[in-house]
Order: structure tokens, then sequence, then C-alpha cells
């Protein structure tokens, strides 16, 4: 016996694949974005302890400018970059709270499927029981 909400079953199964799928690529997006950030820190860093190298020699005004302009720049980046981050994260969580939704109503649907097959086969049975019994009275009154 077919389980008669079976195409819902499936569409909920479906809904749950493209999710997850959902969910990976901005999964793949954030370490991308997480790295940029690392990159950019890194960047910053390097850019100091070169400019620091370079205090202790001669160095023209120039060229600190050019550094203090490039770590402004930087920071500025990174701060852009920690809103991107950020707003990743919500929608990851959010991602994630429909696919606990979409799970929650394809289990539903999986328990009325086992439901359905565990009613259909205690009809069988029931029905199987009734056969065997009118079997034996007609061989017990064919014997008497």
């Amino acid at each position: 016996m077919k389980f008669r909400f079976e195409t819902i079953l499936l569409i909920n199964k479906n809904k749950e694949d493209v999710l997850l799928k959902e969910l990976g690529m901005i999964n793949t997006h954030l370490q991308k974005q997480e790295d940029r950030k690392h990159f950019m820190q890194d960047a910053s860093e390097k850019s100091r302890e070169e400019l620091d190298r370079k205090v202790c020699q001669e160095i023209s005004a120039g060229t600190i400018m050019l550094y203090n302009n490039f770590a402004s720049g930087v920071k500025i980046q990174s701060a852009k970059q920690k809103n991107i981050v950020a707003e990743i994260h919500s929608r990851l969580e959010a991602k994630r709270k429909e696919i606990v939704a979409a799970r929650k109503k394809r289990r539903i649907m999986e328990l009325l499927k086992e439901r359905d097959a565990l009613k259909h086969d205690k009809t069988k049975l029931r029905r199987e029981t009734f056969q065997m019994d009118e079997i034996a009275s007609n061989a017990w009154q064919r014997n008497s």
C-alpha cells in the first residue's frame, strides 16, 4: 500500500536538501570572508613591523605617511569585514532555523507514514486471522 502523503514527504525531503545545500554555500562564503579578514589583519601586522624596522633606519616622511595611510585603510576594511562576517553569521543562523523547521515537517510526515504502515499491517493481520478462523471453523464443521 502506498502512503497517501508520499508526495508531500518527498517535497519536504527535497526542500530540506535544498536548504542544506544553501547552508553549505553560506558556510563556504563565511569561511572565505573570515580568511579575508585574517589576511587583512596579518597584512596590517606585517606593515607595522616593517614600519618599526624602517623607523630605526633613516626614513622619509612620505614613506611614513604611506604606511600610515595603508594602516588606516586596512583598519577601515577590517571594520567593514567584521560587519560582513557578522551579517553572514546571522544568515547562517536563520538558515539553520529553517533547516530545523524543515526537518520537523519531514519527521512528522515520516511518523505518519510509519503509523499508516502499522495500521495497514494490523488490518492485514486481522483480515488474515479472520480468514484462518473461518477456514478452521469450516474444517471443523466438515469433520463433525
